[in-house]
């Protein structure tokens, strides 16, 4: 596994976890491969794919395949949708899908009535599903 950081809008750095890939793969990703589009009104912003940990029914059209009107960081884009997102810091380990999430954390995440984000330090970043399937065997 490679930890890299890709720049998004006006110089914000998004470190991004990627798995290896054959070498006849390479070259042919692209952004929107690696992201995905959030948007509300007037502006969107790219978070790495995997980041959104639950999405309510009713937040469903906020995950879009394009950018739509204004580009704004995520920074920018979290301050003026802060009302609908909730930011759950996770550790690389569980990002990486070494450590599993608490189940109590994950169940807790559908009273939120929020979009739930994977954080490492304040950044989006990707989870690999692994860690809800470890947090599930828990149970």
């Amino acid at each position: 596994m490679k930890f890299l950081s890709v720049i998004l809008g006006l110089g914000m750095l998004l470190p991004l976890i990627v798995c290896a890939q054959d070498s006849a793969d390479k070259g042919k990703r692209s952004l929107s491969s690696i992201a995905t589009v959030l948007v509300r009104g007037e502006h969107s912003t790219r978070i790495p794919k995997g980041a959104i940990l639950y999405i309510p029914t009713r937040l469903r059209d906020r995950v879009s395949s394009s950018l739509q009107g204004e580009y704004l960081s995520w920074n920018d884009f979290l301050r003026k949708n802060r009302s609908w997102i909730y930011l759950q810091e996770v550790t690389m380990k569980q990002a990486a899908g070494k450590e599993p999430i608490k189940q109590q954390v994950v169940k807790s995440w559908k009273t939120f009535g929020k979009m739930v984000i994977a954080v490492n330090h304040g950044d989006p970043v990707s989870v690999k599903p692994k860690a809800y399937q470890l947090a599930e065997a828990e149970e």
